[in-house]
């Protein structure tokens, strides 16, 4: 009896413990980044995001995750937010909400082989130019624009920067377009060797990024968009972007 007793008390100590755990963890803001913790990108962010919440007096954290995953894991709300999509991604995804202050800006690029003569600054070039195209898996921009000019057979969605790299080191497609900077930081940075037989070939757009939470964190919103404003006002936020990207 003492034994079953003594069995009782340690499984509901063990139980314990697993929800303190649980509960910690809960209570921190959960951002999820869809680059490798290796890439400078992934740096920029979180330094960007450890000051906002710091300065609201909030704890938070970070978990790196494929682009796609990240979109579903907040739409569950099994994350508690992004750190940069476009302006349209609540329409897709409307358990989100949009914090209407800008983060920062996306430049699609696009890439080729190193002996390319191609050059192409709009989506139409590429149905223009009939042209096979790799890009990351989730980027809603990417995806809407390329299913609106491309035939499927010639569109590959991959779920790192360095797959659509090596698809046009192989040969398998002409084109890889995705952000600016994440390219830069993979091939200047975190993985040089994977710029080599590679060149930027144009600039395909320009667009704003916000911040997006899942609603259950909707009382949040004005507070984050009051802080972003003030760091972007104070250049707080390119000096971490030149200090992860190492830019003079």
């Amino acid at each position: 009896m003492k034994r079953n007793l003594s069995l009782v008390v340690l499984q509901l100590f063990i139980f314990n413990l697993v929800l303190f755990a649980n509960g910690s963890e809960s209570d921190k803001f959960l951002i999820g980044i869809n680059r490798p913790e290796s890439d400078p990108y992934y740096t920029w962010i979180v330094d960007v995001y450890t000051k906002i919440f710091n300065n609201l007096d909030i704890d938070v954290d970070f978990k790196s995750m494929p682009i796609a995953r990240a979109s579903i894991m907040l739409s569950r709300g099994e994350i508690d937010g992004e750190p940069g999509r476009i302006y349209e991604y609540s329409e897709i995804y409307p358990n989100t909400i949009r914090v209407e202050e800008p983060v920062f800006y996306m430049t699609v690029a696009s890439f080729s082989s190193i002996n390319s003569n191609l050059i192409i600054n709009s989506w139409a070039d590429i149905k223009e130019k009939n042209l096979s195209v790799a890009y990351p898996r989730g980027m809603q921009m990417a995806k809407i624009n390329l299913e609106n000019t491309t035939p499927l057979k010639d569109i590959i969605d991959v779920s790192e920067v360095k797959l659509g790299l090596k698809l046009i080191t192989t040969g398998r497609v002409d084109i890889y377009v995705d952000d600016l900077n994440a390219i830069l930081g993979i091939i200047n940075i975190s993985e040089p060797a994977l710029g080599d037989g590679i060149k930027q070939v144009g600039v395909l757009d320009k667009v704003p990024l916000y911040m997006y939470v899942h609603k259950k964190n909707a009382g949040m919103v004005k507070e984050l968009e009051v802080e972003i404003k003030k760091l972007k006002d104070e250049g707080v936020i390119e000096k971490f972007r030149k200090k992860a990207f190492k830019i003079e």
